[in-house]
């Protein structure tokens, strides 16, 4: 197993060209051999693990129970007056069934953090692996900032206000500094709603092409998206790029890593969903038969459903991830030789 993640994440280091990673595995390699001798000539070498999983817990605040005193700081469910516990609660109390609405959050680094535990989708976070996609429209940092006046803006997203915010379900905007439209909602904490938030399952009738990977940001800002879908020039399809089908959607089961979609069509038609674009992602109709998944609007799943009643799974799948990851790493290197 060890063997298997330190492969893993050398692959990582490697594709990512961070070089200085190598440092960080010979480092860590040298402390677990070194621990690994000292506990094969003690008389009770799972004390001392379990102790020092123990420790590792406590010092890195994973808001388990034993956690208290100090420790609530990072637990965001204590019952203590704090910026990270007062925006918890508020985005909580917003939770709804079915596909969820997103929140942006600055400056509170333990819901940050600690968001994806609670099951409270963010669009931001601390991902030292952010989609290149992802963060060249959304301005994202990888890492948190405290404000939103520090996010850097790019074509896409020269504000909050952009649609493609709008498409991403971005609801709530919170953070630790008053911003512009921000209220103070109590222990620190400014918040602002953001009103547009667009269906998180879309059905464009019209196809625009865009000749390089991303759609050109002036065209994508002025776009109605209820009518109008960006792909890629070499993305081909069952689906006309004029005149699509229409679809209606008779019921869909969101979780986190799957999508599930009753739909009806008259005739081959286009499905948005407004669920960031991944390798590893699959889908495939009630009767096995797979449908291809296109990026959409940029950073979207966009599939063509055939005509007729269906149910669509959607899944995510990390074996997926790493076969699609490997297969475009050997195809590359074929390919420079």
């Amino acid at each position: 197993m060890l063997a298997a993640l330190y492969v893993a994440a050398a692959w990582l280091a490697v594709t990512n060209e961070h070089p200085m990673a190598f440092a960080w595995l010979a480092t860590s390699a040298a402390i677990a051999v070194a621990a690994l001798r000292l506990l094969q000539g003690h008389p009770a070498p799972i004390r001392w693990v379990a102790a020092l999983v123990m420790l590792d817990l406590m010092v890195f605040n994973v808001g388990t129970n034993f956690n208290v005193g100090s420790a609530t700081k990072s637990v965001l469910t204590a019952d203590r007056a704090g910026p990270a516990q007062r925006a918890y609660s508020l985005l909580a109390a917003r939770k709804q069934p079915g596909s969820p609405e997103r929140a942006v959050v600055f400056g509170i680094g333990a819901l940050t953090n600690g968001a994806a535990v609670h099951a409270l989708p963010l669009a931001n976070g601390y991902n030292p692996m952010l989609a290149s996609d992802y963060q060249m429209m959304t301005g994202m940092p990888d890492a948190p900032v405290d404000a939103f006046q520090r996010k850097p803006s790019t074509p896409w997203a020269p504000d909050m206000d952009a649609r493609l915010y709008h498409l991403l379900g971005v609801r709530w905007l919170l953070s630790t500094v008053p911003f512009p439209g921000s209220s103070d909602h109590g222990n620190g904490v400014q918040l602002a709603y953001r009103d547009s938030v667009l269906p998180r399952v879309l059905n464009p009738r019209y196809i625009r092409r865009h000749e390089v990977r991303l759609p050109p940001p002036t065209e994508f800002e002025r776009t109605d998206f209820t009518t109008v879908l960006w792909l890629p020039e070499a993305a081909t399809s069952a689906c006309p790029d004029h005149d699509g089908g229409s679809v209606r959607v008779l019921a869909q089961d969101y979780r986190p890593g799957r999508i599930e979609l009753r739909v009806e069509s008259d005739r081959p038609a286009w499905l948005v969903v407004n669920e960031v674009a991944a390798r590893g992602w699959w889908a495939a109709l009630d009767d096995g038969t797979s449908v291809p998944l296109l990026r959409g609007n940029g950073l979207f799943h966009a599939l063509c459903v055939p005509a007729g009643r269906h149910a669509i799974v959607m899944g995510y799948s990390p074996l997926l991830l790493w076969r699609d990851g490997l297969a475009a790493r050997f195809a590359d290197a074929g390919a420079s030789r």
